[in-house]
């Protein structure tokens, strides 16, 4: 049996950073395509090549996560491997190569169905691009310059060392302005949704509260990921209504300029530009505007179809974001870029998936990432915590097995969605 690395936990979940093997990537390694690749080849399970139409190739690796999300069950994360190709987000993804990893997620989901005793199985990613110089708080992007999607599954019992969100206590105004800012957002969510998803999205069974906008799919993640076209005709332009507004809203209550920043990151990855020059550049949080200059630029967005009263309300709770020099604490910064969670969660004996996503509009959060978006809260292992050599060796079982279920290439014959 091939072997892959694993990673010991406890009934909790996420090894420490220290326990990890390997380096775990941070935002200034993400500038460096090459550290990429070395760093995570040792835990690949599977290679699997995208050929387009147009003849463009990308190398999509099936990665074992080495802080799972899970005990017991598998943790894989999907990404283009290749060094030259700058994926902070779907934006940059040909259509083809996001086709390749919606093939690679049914097959992963459809193994993982088969697993006894693990009845959720979820789907999601973070995307904040523009995530650097902090840790990962919050649900920011890990590998900024490399869009990648998790999958993983769990036992509902095996939850005893998580706590749910509801229960962490807000005891201060930063989470409050957060979780209004996070629920304004999410109206603007469910607008993209809206117009975007009726091909996918159940009639009638969208929501919004504190955690972001909710609504069940139309059928089970395993037939939603198998019909052709549901991350090209539904979560990449989802994705792209999501950022611009994003991008619009950031840019309207700081001096930042989302494209340019981009660009100065794109131009570092592909060695361009100094890695250490530029690092430092995309740390730096832009100033706010001033409040008169800030709210009319909030009020202008009316010309790019924002409702009025979204935008009333985002003026008003923009007086509460503060400047980085005035404050210590990091829960009122504003994120650079802004950002969002996506996760899709599919519970057994559920005939439909759910998909949550939480805008993210401050630096910190009560919230987290894609885990924490389905209201679970996940806790770290002590140091020098251990699993049993039974455990270890299940986990290289799956893993073996599940890469016996990927195909080595996926030829996508035409633009259209639809795999020939």
């Amino acid at each position: 049996m091939e072997e892959f690395k694993t990673v010991a936990i406890t009934n909790t979940t996420f090894r420490p950073i220290a326990e990890a093997p390997g380096n775990r990537l941070r935002q200034y390694e993400s500038l460096n395509p090459d550290f990429i690749r070395e760093n995570l080849s040792p835990n690949k399970v599977a290679e699997t090549k995208v050929i387009g139409p147009n003849g463009d190739t990308s190398i999509i690796w099936t990665e074992n996560v080495i802080s799972p999300y899970t005990k017991g069950g598998v943790h894989v994360m999907l990404f283009d491997s290749t060094s030259n190709l700058f994926r902070p987000t779907p934006t940059q993804m040909p259509d083809s190569e996001f086709e390749g990893m919606r093939i690679l997620s049914a097959d992963i989901v459809s193994y993982m169905q088969g697993m006894k005793d693990l009845d959720n199985i979820s789907l999601g990613y973070n995307n904040s691009p523009l995530n650097y110089g902090h840790a990962e708080m919050g649900g920011m992007q890990s590998i900024t310059t490399k869009h990648h999607i998790h999958i993983w599954n769990r036992k509902t019992q095996s939850d005893a060392g998580r706590i749910s969100i509801d229960e962490i206590p807000r005891n201060t105004k930063d989470f409050i302005l957060g979780d209004a800012l996070t629920k304004l957002g999410s109206y603007v969510v469910m607008q993209a949704v809206s117009s975007e998803g009726r091909e996918f999205i159940k009639e009638g069974s969208a929501t919004i509260d504190e955690r972001g906008f909710h609504a069940k799919l139309k059928t089970d993640l395993l037939h939603a990921l198998q019909a052709p076209g549901f991350f090209g005709r539904f979560i990449k332009p989802l994705h792209m209504k999501i950022e611009q507004a994003n991008a619009d809203v950031w840019e309207a209550i700081t001096t930042g300029n989302y494209n340019q920043k981009i660009e100065e990151a794109r131009q570092a990855f592909e060695g361009l530009a100094d890695r250490d020059k530029v690092y430092g550049d995309l740390q730096i949080i832009p100033e706010l505007r001033e409040p008169k200059e800030r709210i009319q630029r909030i009020k202008d967005l009316k010309k790019k179809g924002y409702p009025e009263l979204f935008l009333d309300k985002l003026a008003s709770f923009s007086r509460f974001i503060k400047n980085r020099k005035d404050v210590k604490n990091e829960q009122n910064w504003i994120r650079n870029g802004l950002g969002y969670v996506l996760v899709i969660n599919q519970q057994a004996n559920e005939k439909n998936a759910e998909i949550t996503i939480r805008p993210a509009v401050l630096i910190k959060s009560s919230k987290g990432g894609v885990v924490e978006a389905l209201g679970i809260a996940l806790r770290r292992v002590e140091v020098g915590a251990t699993e049993s050599v039974e455990e270890i060796e299940n986990n290289k079982q799956n893993l073996a097995e599940l890469k016996k279920t990927l195909p080595e290439q996926i030829v996508i014959k035409n633009s259209s969605n639809k795999i020939l």
